[in-house]
C-alpha cells in the first residue's frame, strides 16, 4: 500500500481494489492505462492528520508508537493549508491520527463543515474515548 504526505498533514492513501474492479472490463479505445488511473482514482482515500500521531493511550499493538517514541513529530497543523490542499486534491476525506478527537472542536467543527460543504460527507477514524455529546452533534 502506498502513500505520499505533504507538507500540510495530508496523506493520500492507495487501497487494495476490490476483486469487483480489478475484472472490470475496459471500455474500446481505452488503455490500460486509464483503466489503471481510473482503478486508483476511485480507491484513492485521503488522510487528513492534523495532529499527526499523537494519541491520548498507548496501545501495545499500535504501529505508530515507534514514531510517537521518537519525539520528532510536530503536532503543529495549519488548517488554512489542509484545506487549500484538500480543495486541490479534490477528493472527499477522512480525518486520521493518532487520536483527532485531540484536535479542539471549534478546529474540528470547520474541517467537518468544510468536507461536507465540499464533498457531501466526512469520515473521521477515532479510538472512541474522547466522544461526547458535542461530537455527537458533530457526527450526525
Amino acid at each position: 500500500m502506498g502513500s505520499t504526505r505533504t507538507k500540510a498533514g495530508i496523506c493520500l492513501k492507495r487501497k487494495s481494489p476490490s476483486s469487483k474492479r480489478k475484472n472490470k472490463p475496459q471500455k474500446e479505445g481505452v488503455g490500460k492505462y486509464a483503466h489503471a488511473f481510473f482503478l486508483v482514482s476511485q480507491t484513492m482515500t485521503i488522510e487528513v492528520r492534523p495532529l499527526n500521531v499523537k494519541c491520548n493511550i498507548a496501545c501495545e499493538y499500535c504501529y505508530q508508537n515507534n514514531l510517537r517514541e521518537a519525539k520528532n513529530l510536530s503536532t503543529a497543523y495549519n488548517l488554512e493549508a489542509m484545506k487549500t490542499t484538500l480543495q486541490a486534491v479534490g477528493h472527499p476525506f477522512a480525518v486520521f491520527g493518532g487520536e483527532p478527537l485531540l484536535l479542539g472542536k471549534p478546529a474540528l467543527e470547520e474541517l467537518f463543515r468544510f468536507g461536507h460543504q465540499q464533498y457531501g460527507r466526512n469520515v473521521i477514524q477515532t479510538n472512541g474515548t474522547l466522544i461526547d455529546d458535542d461530537h455527537i452533534r458533530l457526527f450526525h
